[in-house]
């Protein structure tokens, strides 16, 4: 009874088609012979020559063929169906998202993708909640080969699918767009469970930039488990952040790995001011040499007076030669003359020529706390000279090119972590001349920077080691 049944609403469909169209009566013989024949290359000429007419009546009998028990029909329909502009047509496509075939399924999203931008959005958004894997994943693909913005509220959903392939077009998708409408989307896949994603995620919120996007590269940057992503959040706040993302920022000076928190101390220095030099201040007992060295340097870029009473504490209890003379340097930019009495308890501590930098911090605070000179009167007293700098000190420390002294702090940190952060990349990509060149860039800017100089020293090493000649066979 259902094969009749089947049957009969078949040839109603293919009487109403034959009526309606501009068929001739032997057409209308063949179609009807076509769709009602045994064979099944036959009946797949009945759906080609529906194909060929496209009007509605066609249309209606193309979605009345979906139904059929052989899934080469229901194929055929769908791909004659894709071929037809009408509006009927798609709705006869958004029907075949409900078949029982996945194959089908993904064929009737593919032919959605010959419609009109607002049709395949809105007809595939229902095709990401799909169980079959295949279905969902090829519904994203067509979303993001459409290139619109329309279509984010439909990919965003998509980042929370349970497969990984979906979730991963749909981010790339997303980043491609680099909307801020994108943003909430790549926040929440920061803490996707594949690594892959996660980079994809924190390399696209770079990209787009805008306050919207730090509370998902802070959470990288605190919580990340991954290394090298932990290191990029960080390094990426530090050249888009503001003021706002200071006191989250400073987590990571507490960071287990003494890479994130040498590249922590960069980035509050490029965010500068006030809030964060004494931010900087915990990492003046940081345990690695390093980064106490580094937090004074970039403390005295800064100059921010606030910043005198940690340095002054710190270079009290230090012990490192370079982090004391790193500090004195600091003092002497950023201090007054109340800070000389600690440098000159502090010099004694360092022999000559080591302590030459904390009797150059000296000279620099009497200097700056010269009074200004007074008009001349008519018997102007003699300024008396200054105090002799002890004879003991003779080597001097290089000082920095005249124009990194004359440049804005500011700029002078982000040209040396710009390129601190290339000769590190190179480094790791284990291009070692390119490395040693911006490591140099980087000194160039400020001599005394610890992590370019560390890190300069291993570049040159291992240079030294990939150009020696390989030993003589015994």
């Amino acid at each position: 009874k259902v094969k009749t049944g089947l049957i009969a609403s078949v040839l109603l469909s293919v009487f109403v088609f034959v009526m309606r169209t501009p068929l001739s009566a032997a057409d209308a013989g063949t179609a009807r012979s076509l769709l009602n024949s045994k064979k099944m290359n036959d009946r797949l000429d009945g759906v080609s020559m529906l194909r060929e007419v496209g009007n509605d009546e066609a249309v209606e009998v193309l979605i009345g063929l979906l139904e059929d028990k052989k899934d080469k029909i229901r194929e055929a329909s769908v791909a004659a169906l894709g071929d037809i502009s009408l509006p009927l047509a798609s709705e006869g496509l958004s029907k075949a998202l409900n078949d029982p075939e996945a194959n089908i399924r993904v064929l009737a999203v593919q032919n959605i993708a010959k419609k009109s931008k607002a049709d395949v959005i809105g007809r595939l958004e229902p095709a990401l909640g799909d169980k079959d894997d295949a279905v969902r994943r090829e519904s994203v693909k067509v979303l993001a080969d459409l290139k619109s913005k329309d279509a984010v509220p439909v990919l965003s959903k998509a980042v929370s699918d349970r497969q990984t392939d979906v979730r991963r077009t749909a981010v790339e998708s997303l980043g491609t767009l680099a909307d801020s409408a994108c943003i909430p989307a790549l926040t929440k896949a920061v803490d996707d469970p594949d690594k892959d994603i996660r980079v994809l995620a924190v390399s696209h919120l770079w990209k787009i930039g805008g306050s919207q996007t730090f509370p998902g590269l802070l959470r990288v940057a605190t919580n990340e488990k991954v290394l090298g992503l932990r290191l990029s959040a960080v390094n990426i706040l530090g050249q888009i952040g503001d003021e706002t993302v200071i006191t989250d920022l400073s987590r990571a000076l507490k960071d287990p790995d003494v890479s994130v928190r040498l590249a922590a101390v960069g980035s509050l220095g490029l965010l500068g001011g006030a809030p964060s030099s004494l931010s900087l201040a915990v990492a003046l007992n940081d345990k690695e040499v390093a980064v106490r060295e580094s937090a004074a340097v970039v403390m005295g870029i800064l100059a921010v007076p606030e910043s005198l009473s940690p340095l002054t504490e710190a270079i009290q209890r230090e012990m490192d030669p370079n982090v004391i003379c790193a500090l004195a340097t600091a003092i002497g930019r950023v201090g007054n003359k109340a800070a000389v009495p600690t440098l000159m308890q502090t010099a004694p501590r360092l022999k000559p020529p080591a302590n030459e930098p904390i009797y150059q911090a000296i000279a620099a605070l009497v200097e700056k706390n010269k009074p200004a000179p007074v008009a001349a009167k008519k018997e102007a007293s003699p300024t008396p000279p200054p105090a002799p700098a002890p004879a003991a000190v003779s080597v001097p420390v290089p000082a920095p090119p005249a124009a990194a002294q004359a440049m804005p702090s500011e700029e002078k940190l982000r040209l040396m972590q710009e390129n601190y952060i290339k000769g590190q990349d190179y480094f790791m990509q284990k291009n070692y001349k390119e490395s040693i060149r911006y490591l140099e860039n980087v000194l160039k800017l400020e001599p005394n920077h610890p992590p370019s100089k560390s890190l300069l020293a291993r570049a040159r090493r291992e240079l030294k080691k990939s150009s020696a000649p390989p030993p003589a066979p015994k």
